[in-house]
């Protein structure tokens, strides 16, 4: 009778044990589930994530390019203006208006992948080409150095703009111009060039006066 009784607590405890280890398996099982759905949707998300950051780089290289090329193409007609004949200015205007109808149409095509900070600096360059373009400004040579600083200041801009952001960094050694703003496009670019003139003077002074410690 004991020897029954003994036998058939062996066999509960046994029956227990198989029981939990099936629940230990199944939660297990679960568990692994639930860990493996979420590792699943995370690796997708951040899939997701590359692929648009991948896309908007990719976007904003191929809009800086674009936007970069129509800035070159003012920059030889203000080079050109700057060098040439009163009788062949109004020609080389022409199509200096129609190129910088252009720059401004790329602009607003890309407008949407850059801050307003950028917009407003691209929007003080196309002021200063806007006036001789215009016949506003009457370009001389001694304008032709101005118009090379403009564009490297512009180069740098597009530089700015793809690492702030982009890339959510501030490169070092890209200083821009500080343009003054006017309503008058002309008083704009006299007062800005003035500025620049000034600065160029004073640097160019430095230079000379280390030259010859």
């Amino acid at each position: 009778m004991c020897e029954d009784i003994e036998i058939r607590k062996i066999q509960l405890e046994h029956k227990y044990q198989v029981r939990r280890l099936w629940l230990d398996k199944i939660l297990l099982g679960l568990i692994i589930g639930v860990v493996v759905f979420f590792a699943s949707m995370y690796m997708e998300n951040f899939k997701n994530t590359l692929n648009k950051d991948r896309f908007l780089l990719e976007s904003r290289l191929t809009a800086l390019k674009e936007i970069r090329d129509k800035y070159s193409e003012l920059s030889s007609d203000y080079y050109y203006l700057s060098k040439a004949k009163e009788d062949e200015k109004e020609q080389i205007r022409i199509a200096y208006k129609g190129r910088l109808d252009v720059f401004m149409a790329t602009l607003n095509k890309w407008s949407i992948l850059f801050s307003d900070k950028f917009a407003r600096q691209v929007e003080f360059h196309y002021w200063s080409h806007q006036a001789p373009a215009h016949d506003k400004y009457n370009l001389k040579p001694e304008h032709t150095e101005y118009g090379s600083y403009m564009f490297d200041d512009f180069d740098n801009l597009t530089r700015i703009a793809l690492w702030e952001e982009t890339l959510g960094e501030s490169p070092k050694g890209y200083g821009l111009i500080t343009f003054e703003d006017k309503e008058d496009i002309g008083d704009f670019f006299e007062t800005n060039y003035k500025s620049w003139k000034k600065k160029q003077q004073k640097h160019n002074k430095q230079l000379n006066k280390d030259a010859t410690r």
